[in-house]
This record gives structure tokens, C-alpha cells and sequence, in this order.
């Protein structure tokens, strides 16, 4: 049996793993995986008895074990409003017959589009775009992947 100085410690350090894992945080995955494995037990305000308790600590065990954080890919990091602006922008050009340039030459970006976004940058919330180093390549990939998108789903 447990003494209540150690099943305390126990108690705060499963606190501080499930906050750590909860929906918000850095490893939300994980937390998402055992919300999951909970889901299969059907409390319904009723005492849970020790078995029961073992049971479903066991389950959340094996969850767990499962669960390892999502590594991130290397490469940019998102930002879907920046992406959209620039689809749209790109949109609204080709709905009008026209074109931006993108292109690089020894290393470095240029084009229509960049000096366009260079110009609007001042109009636009802070730290809307990427780095200026990776501005050209963020354009350059957002470009080509809508290309292939229109590619693929002509009409």
C-alpha cells in the first residue's frame, strides 16, 4: 500500500503530465490520443472502484506508450493567412489574364510578385510575412503549389 506522501507525488506528477499534454499545449497530440482512449469508458457519476481504476489507468498506460509527439517537418513554418493572401493574389491575376514572376537568380528571389508584396507590406499587420530571407521562397512555394493544384483540377 501506498503511503499518502508518495501517492501524492504520484497524484501531482500525473497533474502535471495531463496538463502538460492537454488540448493548448505543445504536445496536444498525445493528450488528444488518450481523451480518446477515456471516451471508451462510460462514467457516469458512479463510484469507480480500484479495479475498474486499474483498468482504465492500464488503457491510458498503453495509450500513452503509443502516443510520441508529432515531429515537425524542417521547412517553414505555417501561416495560413499569408498563404491565402498570396493565393489570392495570384488568383485574381490569373482571372485577369495576367502573371507574377517569381524568379531566383544566384540565390535570390525576385519578381513581379515579391516587389508587389514588398509594397503592401507597410499597409499590413505586423509580422505578417515571413523573414525577409524567406519571403521569396514562402511565395515561391505557396506559387507552385497552387499550380499544381490548378493542374490537377482544371476547369
Amino acid at each position: 500500500m501506498l503511503t499518502p506522501a508518495i501517492s501524492g507525488t504520484h497524484a501531482n506528477s500525473l497533474t502535471d503530465a495531463l496538463r502538460a499534454v492537454d488540448i493548448g499545449s505543445r504536445s496536444e497530440y498525445p493528450g488528444d490520443l488518450l481523451e480518446r482512449q477515456l471516451e471508451k469508458f462510460h462514467f457516469q457519476q458512479q463510484l469507480i472502484l480500484i479495479p475498474e481504476l486499474i483498468e482504465i489507468l492500464n488503457s491510458l498506460s498503453t495509450a500513452a506508450s503509443k502516443a510520441k509527439p508529432q515531429k515537425r517537418k524542417r521547412g517553414r513554418r505555417p501561416n495560413l493567412a499569408f498563404d491565402e493572401f498570396v493565393r489570392g493574389l495570384l488568383m485574381i491575376v490569373r482571372q485577369w489574364g495576367g502573371h507574377w514572376s517569381v524568379h531566383k537568380i544566384d540565390k535570390v528571389y525576385k519578381g513581379e510578385l515579391l516587389d508587389a508584396l514588398l509594397i503592401m507590406e507597410p499597409h499590413l499587420p505586423p509580422k505578417f510575412y515571413p523573414q525577409k530571407a524567406e519571403l521569396g521562397r514562402a511565395v515561391e512555394h505557396i506559387r507552385r503549389n497552387l499550380n499544381k493544384y490548378i493542374a490537377k483540377n482544371p476547369g
